[in-house]
């Protein structure tokens, strides 16, 4: 178990309810005779679309923005998102204002629900009988529809009885605060080297945005809760600062990314990050110590080739990562 302290840990759990929109096609929907479709445990000739996508998607924007928030801020665990003290009031603060921006939506969609219904109707007058027979009640949708904030706090009392039993809960695989910041740290860096480093083999400005705008500072924020946070989000912003001096460096009129060995350079501590077995490894070899950094060479160009005309080197990361143990050196030293 990590050296997690739950003594200000609350969780919170967005309870977002819309409506699918959608009934499944039954042989009384098509006349047929009962038995002619294989059961439903087998197969399914698929649904009918009773209220249109576009009227629902205010409500699917506000379930993902929800979701995006809670990963933003918070762990997920078992029992919701887990979410350091300090930063409780700000994720209510802006729940409450997406659970605001539902329930106006809720109340522009219901005062257009039955027009919405007849206008479905009218485009597919063949199916409208259907349509109208199996589309949800205005009673039905209002009574679903709904966005509620469940918030609750961790704690295992000293003097439970049960605390060994409460304490199994929180140390179980994907309740563990701490190795599960680790996995979701490494999705995250996953997806973003996916979606905006991969392809261009270089490293610029708004590359690092993501980790200096959202992954440092929700790192931060659980480095008081788990101990083991610090040295990652250490390593961190030594990285990100490492590669700000580095493109800093880069004289006005070339392109400002980092690219050849001064790209693989930094994959070398940025592939760190996409696993978390490498995490927590880097995070045990160095709990007690504190890295040191070398000072990054001012990049340079070949005395032949002008200015203007730098290229940068496509250089795709190495498939290949080292073993958990063995790539983390007791007390790193930090270059590009």
């Amino acid at each position: 178990m990590s050296q997690v302290s739950y003594t200000d840990v609350y969780v919170v759990n967005p309870v977002v309810r819309s409506i699918a929109g959608r009934h499944t096609i039954t042989e009384a929907d098509l006349g047929l005779p009962i038995g002619t479709l294989p059961p439903e445990d087998v197969a399914s000739i698929g649904s009918l679309i009773t209220v249109d996508k576009e009227v629902l998607r205010p409500f699917n924007a506000i379930r993902s923005a929800t979701k995006r928030l809670c990963e933003s801020k918070g762990v997920r665990v078992g029992m919701g998102t887990a979410v350091p003290g300090p930063e409780l009031q700000a994720t209510m603060a802006a729940l409450e204002k997406l659970k605001d921006e539902f329930y106006e939506a809720k109340r522009s969609f219901l005062a257009d629900f039955l027009r919405h219904l007849d206008e479905r109707a009218e485009s597919h007058p063949q199916y409208a009988s259907l349509i109208k027979a199996r589309a949800p009640s205005f009673d039905y949708v209002d009574r679903r529809m709904h966005y509620d904030i469940d918030v609750y706090k961790l704690a295992v009392p000293n003097a439970d009885p049960n605390s060994t039993v409460l304490s199994r809960t929180l140390a179980r695989q994907g309740n563990d605060i701490g190795s599960r910041l680790f996995e979701e740290t490494a999705e995250f860096v996953k997806d973003a080297y996916e979606r905006t480093m991969k392809d261009s083999g270089t490293v610029v400005r708004r590359n690092l945005a993501p980790f200096r705008d959202s992954l440092l500072p929700k790192l931060r924020s659980f480095q008081l809760l788990d101990s083991r946070c610090r040295p990652a989000a250490d390593l961190l912003e030594q990285m990100l600062t490492q590669a700000e001096h580095v493109l800093n460096q880069i004289p006005r009129g070339q392109e400002r990314g980092l690219a050849g060995s001064d790209y693989d350079q930094f994959m070398g501590v940025f592939r760190v990050f996409l696993s978390a077995d490498l995490l927590e490894a880097h995070v045990a070899a160095h709990r007690s110590s504190t890295p040191t950094l070398t000072a990054m060479p001012t990049p340079s160009l070949p005395p032949t080739q002008p200015a203007n005309t730098v290229r940068l080197t496509k250089r795709p990361m190495p498939a290949a990562l080292p073993s958990p143990v063995s790539s983390v050196p007791r007390r790193p030293v930090i270059s590009f």
